[in-house]
């Protein structure tokens, strides 16, 4: 079967003119919608979840998939690339608005639901004005790409380090038309012009390496009013006027990498606070924010005895991911009140030997991640603290003792994951399972992933349901 990335799958049809606005919604929310009528009309097959039980991949069946491909071929709805005899050859018209390969040296057409391939060997033959959505792999084609104006959808997956971008052009800017940038690049740390602040179609901008932002030109006002996604940029400073210049931003993934900024080192070293170099109160005043991943690469003591107490992070937030950083108590509070958030992700954030949540009330939290406390040893909290929990992921935790047993207590719990943790907390887990299913709850399902084969078979031993799974 094939299948696709939901959020790619979304930008595509964006991309492509299929999503008609809504006065309520924006354009992605009405994509949404569409693919939940298309499921439940038993169209798109839910191919893969997430840890946290959320769609990742959806599918389309064999069969629907070449009715989509006949009725794509009828409407002269792509071009396709062939391989004939060690050469390229091209079947292209003026009409089609997208540009697709066909992968040698199979003769089987294009799958229509990961499609818009360009070329992957020289260059393809751009014609078309109506272009709207480019794929490519090398650097070369990146200018090329750059001169179809109306290009909505342009993405570039190098994986080679001869072909890897180094820098995206000024003429970037060119593509006025532009939404989407997406950028795969496993060799070379790519940077965005101060021109990408003119663009005001984009929606957008998603480097899977970690980027540097030029910052907008002295005395510029323009206003990216579309963009609701930027992801991942290095060492990014919230000043009022970049905040002003995204005031829709829904999701933002920031890599803090101190070790390459010797003037932040200077300042942590004089005593400065972590939101006094980066401006991370400012935060808050994105208020259509919904997504918010921080991370940190350095190592540096000055750094872990940092704390993010300080934050002041917006109502709108429903998911936050943090990566090696400091939270106090001040600093859980300051989440716990969050109205909208559903996901917690703390990966080597918990410091100290006991977490205490005290009378703190994640009132709409559904799925939580602790990972690499490897200081922590007593976690207290009951089902109080989370109630309306659905997931709790639980990994590298090799000292603790124990998960809480009135965590099992959570009537909407539906998982527990516990991943290279310590023995005694995968037996808690185990305990927790057995008393639910005591009390007749056969919904928790306990997954418990464990590194010796030894251990292994003694956990199995111990207890056994349907509901458990054990992996080494």
């Amino acid at each position: 079967m094939e299948y696709s990335d939901v959020c790619e799958l979304i930008q595509l049809w964006v991309a492509e003119g299929f999503i008609k606005a809504s006065k309520n919604e924006i354009l992605g929310q009405v994509a949404e919608s569409y693919i939940k009528e298309l499921v439940d009309r038993n169209l798109l097959l839910v191919y893969r979840l997430t840890e946290h039980n959320k769609v990742k991949y959806y599918c389309v069946h064999d069969l629907v998939r070449e009715l989509c491909i006949k009725t794509a071929e009828k409407e002269d709805f792509y071009c396709v690339q062939r391989d004939l005899d060690g050469r390229r050859h091209y079947i292209f018209d003026e009409r089609p608005a997208s540009f697709y390969l066909e992968e040698a040296p199979t003769s089987e057409k294009p799958s229509v639901f990961s499609p818009l391939i360009s070329s992957l060997q020289g260059e393809a033959p751009f014609k078309s004005r109506l272009l709207r959505v480019y794929f490519g792999n090398r650097e070369s084609i990146l200018d090329i790409s750059l001169k179809q104006i109306n290009v909505r959808y342009a993405c570039y997956k190098y994986h080679d380090k001869s072909h890897g971008i180094r820098q995206i052009p000024q003429s970037i800017s060119l593509c006025w038309s532009l939404q989407t940038l997406i950028v795969s690049n496993w060799w070379y740390t790519s940077s965005l012009p101060s021109e990408i602040w003119k663009m005001p179609q984009l929606r957008h901008i998603d480097i899977h390496d970690h980027i540097q932002i030029d910052p907008p030109a002295a005395g510029d006002v323009s206003v990216l009013q579309n963009l609701q996604t930027l992801k991942t940029i290095n060492n990014l400073i919230f000043s009022e006027e970049l905040c002003a210049k995204i005031p829709n931003i829904r999701e933002l993934n920031i890599l803090y990498k101190f070790e390459a900024v010797s003037a932040v080192l200077y300042k942590l070293a004089q005593g400065f606070e972590l939101n006094q170099c980066f401006h991370l109160n400012n935060v808050g005043s994105l208020s259509k924010l919904e997504s918010l991943r921080i991370d940190s690469s350095s190592k540096s003591e000055l750094w872990r005895k940092l704390y993010i107490d300080e934050f002041k992070l917006p109502n709108s937030l429903r998911e936050l991911t943090l990566h090696n950083f400091s939270i106090g108590e001040k600093g859980m509070a300051m989440i716990a009140s969050l109205p909208h958030l559903q996901l917690l992700e703390l990966w080597d954030a918990v410091r100290g030997a006991e977490w205490n949540f005290f009378k703190q009330e994640f009132h709409n939290l559904k799925h939580l991640t602790i990972s690499n406390g490897n200081g922590l040893i007593n976690w207290i909290a009951d089902k109080s603290n989370f109630p309306v929990l659905e997931t709790l992921y639980l990994s590298s935790l090799r000292n603790l003792e124990e998960i809480p047993l009135d965590i099992g207590e959570i009537s909407t719990l539906q998982k527990i994951t516990v991943h290279d943790c310590s023995e005694s907390v995968n037996m808690s887990a185990i305990r927790i399972l057995e008393e639910q299913e005591d009390l007749g709850n056969q919904s928790l399902q306990l997954i418990i992933y464990i590194g010796l084969a030894a251990m292994l078979e003694e956990s199995k031993q111990r207890y056994t349901s349907r509901n458990l799974q054990i992996y080494r």
